[in-house]
């Protein structure tokens, strides 16, 4: 097997021009020939360089690219949620390792063998995917940039999928049972959970002026992830969510009692109008209400899935659940406003509410305005 070396000018981080040796394999002999042969070869691969055709390469090490450029022009971009989850992959998992490397250097089998220690190691599927996707993303911008002449995660192999695990959803019995042990607002906050569908944090970043009370209607328009507004998580999550009656109602009660209720004022909000902090509400009142009734712990998605499943088990088509939930993987986006809510839709809303609260409906009264009789609010 041939191999040249040969030096090749670069530019340092610092900005100065500096000489760095490089390795090339040429092939094997068998391919090649003679030496000559192998000098020509190499000859023709340098021309660009002795000639002053090609550009000095900037060097810059894999720490450098990410703290320098891609997390001050590209992190930002991402949602609030993204880059917090990112934060910790770039931390523990891939400045450790390749931090010191020249961007240049880092090759395919080194992402790939990377990659396989994480899994040797026990780090879960998902971790290794998402480290794998952090990495692309960031080598892909140093390709757009002219950084690199291509992405060496582009084709890195990962393990098989596990199957998945089983989701934690509850029943209606348990769902009643759970409305009847919270106090307001957290029994509203959990109903409307469970009736519309929504993500915790399209929940929590409702607005009385997105709910049309006379249509029966709820616009998903925003999604709130630490205080910070956005738009919901995909295009297709843009959508409308029909509104049962016993939904309706639950938000009229709730609104009757709420201390603001102005068009761009949060339906569920702390006494200050600022948005709640999900993870409160759950780890202070639902989560000890479930243990108090012997019900597993659950988390906010459970209501996501129990909306889901109770839909499935009334035998409702997945499409019709697909348009509710606001599924990515929709063909149809109902991110527009003009087109009618089809039947479809409303009536499997209606038969999930009915089998959640009571064939009959809820026993709530007329709602009236009342003074608030409602725990201390967490933030």
């Amino acid at each position: 097997m041939y191999v040249a070396r040969f030096y090749e000018p670069v530019i340092a981080s610092d900005g100065q021009t500096q000489q760095v040796r490089r390795s090339l394999v040429l092939g094997l002999v068998a391919e090649i020939g003679s030496r000559r042969d192998a000098q020509n070869r190499l000859m023709e691969l340098l021309q660009p360089i002795n000639l002053g055709l090609s550009k000095p390469k900037v060097v810059l090490t894999f720490r450098e690219f990410v703290e320098e450029h891609w997390r001050l022009g590209v992190l930002p971009l991402f949602k609030r949620s993204t880059q917090v989850g990112y934060t910790p992959l770039l931390k523990l998992h891939l400045l450790p390792p390749l931090g010191s490397k020249v961007l240049s250097d880092i090759t395919p089998s080194q992402v790939q063998a990377l990659l396989g220690g994480f899994a040797k190691d026990g780090a879960s599927w998902y971790t290794v995917r998402n480290v794998r996707n952090l990495l692309s993303r960031i080598l892909r911008s140093a390709v757009e940039w002219g950084y690199l002449q291509r992405n060496p995660v582009a084709g890195a192999k990962l393990a098989p999928r596990p199957l998945g695990t089983k989701r934690r959803f509850l029943s209606a019995e348990e769902i009643r049972k759970l409305a009847a042990a919270l106090k307001e607002p957290y029994r509203s906050m959990m109903l409307v959970a469970v009736l519309t569908g929504l993500s915790r944090g399209e929940l929590f970043a409702l607005r009385w002026e997105v709910i049309d009370f006379e249509k029966g209607l709820l616009h998903v328009r925003e999604a709130v992830y630490e205080g910070t507004f956005g738009t919901p998580k995909t295009r297709n999550r843009v959508r409308r969510v029909p509104l049962s009656k016993f939904a309706l109602e639950v938000l009229q009660r709730h609104q009757a009692r709420a201390l603001r209720t102005g068009p761009l004022d949060l339906v569920f909000a702390c006494r200050n109008g600022t948005p709640i902090r999900p993870d409160n509400v759950l780890k202070r009142v639902i989560q000890p209400a479930c243990e108090e009734l012997k019900i597993p712990r659950i988390g906010w998605h459970a209501f996501r899935h129990t909306h889901a499943t109770l839909l499935s088990e009334l035998g409702e088509p997945i499409k019709v659940a697909q348009a509710i939930l606001g599924h990515a993987d929709i063909q149809t986006t109902l991110g527009t406003y003009t087109h009618s809510v089809p039947e479809s839709e409303r009536r499997a809303e209606e038969r999930l509410a009915e089998l959640v609260l009571d064939p009959n409906g809820p026993k709530f009264g007329k709602a009236q305005k009342v003074e608030s009789k409602e725990p201390v609010w967490i933030q």
